[in-house]
């Protein structure tokens, strides 16, 4: 469910036009959602949440005049400003640390938010998806041709059937490493490519933020689908993900300082010896060491075995699957929240979600 600055909204029978959208990023578990200020009668400002992840909805008011009685608290933390779009008074990177309340019957809430400048105090209640639809803006016109308006029938009747083939066969696809990270020009910069044997290519981008926050933005995008993610715990806390399919290594390059990315196939690394580019030793080692124990094994007897390796005389220490890894425990969080997906959307309520009820300030 996303919307866009001039669209207008039926919640609940009312009529809403969005004026501006703020993303939102819980630092504590990296979920995102969305905040939509609604203009109601020209003259009214709502907040609409949406957090799709969780699939919770709620829409609410700043008001100064509230209590916390018959209120128990259901979460807080602290979020950071993703993008924002409209007229609001917040920029991206602004943070703010939130306190969310509901009461017994699970249905009314209560937000606390504290910016740098303000704080903030907004009520409102939960609200179930089907209860919030787009207006259209078109405005259809009567036409009197009978058989112009038939064409037009079939015509909207072939789009609408493409359409729907299209959002179904697409909607349930994960995209891989490379997909997401080459669309995401807002957070990953293009720097340069590294060639291998066998027409092979590692490709290397900057992302705007620290190692932790793109490694976990990196394992949400791909809904925790990793086959293995381990962080350098005894060096440069680096971290290394695998899919089915690709090797991803995240680690700061070493003369600006910056965080980069390496993503490349996994045959890449099984028949190249290079270190990720701009790298330090101690992430070139484990960057090797790493592959070798968690994916060579596999590579060689069930894939690649037929190309020459220089991991078939390696020597490096061979690194432990650990399971208590933060980013093993964020990737299986993650996954478990796909897959129960589903049912938290036919419950429609909110259950910890980590954010949501922003009132954008």
């Amino acid at each position: 469910m996303n919307f866009e600055v001039g669209q207008f909204l039926k919640i609940n029978n009312e009529k809403y036009q969005i004026i501006a959208v703020i993303e939102f990023r819980n630092l504590k578990d990296f979920c995102c959602w969305k905040e939509y200020k609604l203009l109601k009668d020209g003259k009214d400002i709502f907040w609409l949440s949406c957090d799709n992840e969780y699939k919770e909805y709620s829409l609410s008011i700043v008001t100064n005049d509230v209590t916390l009685e018959n209120f128990h608290s259901v979460d807080n933390g602290t979020a950071e400003v993703l993008n924002v779009c409209g007229d609001v008074d917040v920029e991206k990177g602004d943070r703010v640390e939130f306190s969310e309340y509901e009461d017994e019957s699970e249905e009314n809430i209560v937000s606390i938010e504290q910016w740098e400048d303000m704080k903030e105090i907004s009520s409102g209640y939960y609200l179930d998806a089907e209860e919030i639809s787009l207006i259209s803006n078109l405005k259809i016109t009567e036409n009197k041709n009978n058989n112009v308006d038939k064409t037009n029938e079939i015509i909207g009747g072939i789009i609408l059937i493409l359409f729907l083939i299209f959002f179904f066969s697409n909607r349930e696809r994960t995209p891989t490493i490379k997909e997401y990270i080459k669309k995401n020009t807002s957070s990953f910069t293009y720097v340069t490519s590294i060639t291998g044997a066998e027409k092979q290519k590692a490709d290397i981008y900057r992302s705007s933020d620290d190692v932790l926050i793109t490694a976990a933005e990196i394992i949400r995008a791909i809904k925790g689908e990793v086959y293995d993610v381990q962080e350098n715990k005894d060096g440069d806390n680096s971290v290394a993900i695998l899919t089915k399919n690709e090797y991803c290594f995240i680690y700061e390059e070493t003369k600006k300082k910056e965080t980069f990315v390496q993503i490349s196939s996994r045959k890449f690394a099984y028949i190249s010896s290079q270190g990720p580019y701009g790298s330090s030793s101690i992430a070139r080692t484990f960057y090797r060491n790493y592959y070798f124990s968690r994916a060579y094994p596999n590579d060689y007897s069930s894939r690649y075995g037929r190309y020459p390796s220089p991991y078939s005389s390696y020597s490096g220490k061979f690194i432990e699957k650990n399971p208590k890894d933060i980013y093993n425990i964020y990737a299986e969080t993650v996954r478990e929240r796909e897959r129960n997906s589903i049912r938290q959307s036919s419950s429609g309520r909110r259950r910890f979600s980590g954010g949501g009820l922003s009132s954008g300030k």
